[in-house]
């Protein structure tokens, strides 16, 4: 029996490849999360449901200032460029609210290390190898290592390995793999097509907007997925193939009321 899609085994063992049964079950995860969004979507904007969106504060939502963060931090800045390595700010702090906004208790630290890194695979230092592997797992494959020389456990360190091997698929249950690896991949995908934003408060995405732009984006993200080739059966050539871009470029995230002073 195969490991689940996107796991450790499965990137180790399988060589993050899927094979016809899984590109299905890709296609109907997609479709799933699409049409849950959708009906969210639909349901947060009626009076019932509107005081729950979540409002920002930064001095709630932050990130633990610890030796691992900082040099993960560091390690992001040399890899990508700014507008990729805002996006994984965001992603975080998507992340982080996300889970605020479903009651998740999260290990900060490991929320934000997996965030911060989980686009490795196709940062300058290593777009070079999606030709021959899935960038997920090679970024997963790099953040294993960064976090083990840093002296995590074996087992933590492969809950950085998994959230972000597991961050491109559409569902990821937080019950197998932990809150984290959820929040990594809702927060990814938050940012990078707008699911989940109406979970939050229109006040909220302009504060985070605000510290960390959008400027250069939809550009660069396109680009690393629609504009490099990506070796044949993996989950970014599949996604790649299914309207990505036309998703991408109509992100809710890019209009004006998210991205201007509240006056």
């Amino acid at each position: 029996m195969r490991p689940d899609i996107g796991n450790y085994d499965w990137c180790e063992n399988h060589q993050a490849k899927l094979t016809p049964i899984e590109k299905f079950a890709m296609i109907k995860m997609l479709i799933q999360s699409q049409l849950k969004d959708t009906l969210g979507n639909v349901l947060f904007r009626m009076p019932l449901f509107s005081g729950k969106k979540i409002d920002l504060s930064f001095d709630e939502i932050r990130y633990p200032e610890t030796h691992t963060v900082r040099m993960a931090e560091e390690y992001a800045k040399e890899c990508f460029s700014e507008p990729l390595l805002y996006h994984c700010y965001r992603t975080y702090f998507w992340g982080a609210l996300l889970g605020k906004s479903y009651g998740f208790k999260i290990d900060e630290e490991l929320l934000f290390v997996s965030s911060i890194l989980h686009d490795l695979g196709i940062s300058s230092k290593h777009i070079h190898k999606t030709g021959q592997c899935c960038f997920a797992t090679t970024g997963a494959r790099e953040a294993y290592q960064l976090v083990t020389n840093m002296g995590w456990h074996p087992d933590r360190a492969k809950k950085v390995y998994e959230s972000i091997s597991l961050h491109l698929n559409p569902v990821i249950n937080e019950q197998v793999y932990g809150p984290e690896a959820r929040l990594v991949g809702e927060g990814a995908t938050m940012d990078v097509l707008g699911a989940k934003s109406h979970r939050l408060s229109a006040a909220a995405i302009r504060a985070v907007h605000a510290k960390y732009a959008r400027s250069g984006f939809t550009e660069d993200i396109l680009h690393s997925i629609t504009g490099v080739e990506h070796a044949l059966d993996t989950r970014p050539k599949l996604l790649s193939s299914m309207g990505f871009g036309v998703l991408a470029r109509r992100n809710p995230l890019d209009r004006t009321e998210y991205n201007s002073p509240e006056t």
